[in-house]
């Protein structure tokens, strides 16, 4: 296994649906997103739908935006809870 496929084996369920969402989402509206990290915990399916939610509505508004700009996204889990930045 290369040092790619252990990288992507190791995501999060949560990690890897958010990274593919964002990559689709960054392929259709030709806006460039910034991952700068992304959860290393799996976290409840409530709160990863709610996750999903939030993140659907900003790229939504950031699409709208007239001169949408590079979205920089960062997404941790840790002992005080989860934070979207």
């Amino acid at each position: 296994m290369s040092w790619e496929e252990s990288r992507l084996a190791a995501r999060t369920a949560l990690a890897r649906a958010v990274e593919e969402e964002l990559k689709e989402w960054s392929s259709r509206t030709g806006i460039a997103v910034e991952v700068w990290a992304l959860p290393k915990a799996d976290v409840p399916d409530r709160v990863a739908k709610a996750v999903r939610n939030v993140l659907s509505d900003v790229l939504d508004q950031k699409r709208r935006e007239r001169r949408a700009r590079p979205v920089p996204f960062a997404h941790t889990t840790g002992s005080r809870g989860l934070r979207l930045t």
